[in-house]
């Protein structure tokens, strides 16, 4: 599956099927900044309970190095999961939106 990001309306894309997600205006450029380091979307999910959408990418900066990056705007926070029922992951929560933004631990775009 390839998930293309058009930064300017913050649209996510599947280029197979056609399906289409709105990322909020919080996380768009945060996104775009991301994707820039270089890093590439390997999914989106609206299956989960506290979060109305998620994308996953394939590598981010290191929670403590993010704030050197993107200047995070009010109501998006980091945050961290290290239990291994799920995927070791960081990244970015909006509170407001529900939707997040999330890399593993560990494998870090230059």
């Amino acid at each position: 599956m390839t998930i293309l990001f058009e930064s300017a309306d913050g649209v996510l894309r599947d280029a197979s099927s056609g399906a289409r997600w709105q990322l909020c205006p919080h996380l768009a450029p945060l996104l775009a900044a991301l994707l820039r380091r270089p890093a590439s979307v390997t999914g989106v999910s609206t299956a989960w309970t506290r979060t109305d959408l998620a994308v996953a990418i394939d590598a981010g900066p290191a929670l403590s190095d993010l704030t050197s990056i993107v200047e995070l705007p009010r109501g998006v926070e980091p945050w961290s999961n290290d239990d291994t029922h799920y995927a070791v992951e960081h990244g970015l929560l909006c509170t407001a939106c529900k939707h997040a933004i999330s890399w593993p631990q560990g494998r870090q775009a230059c």
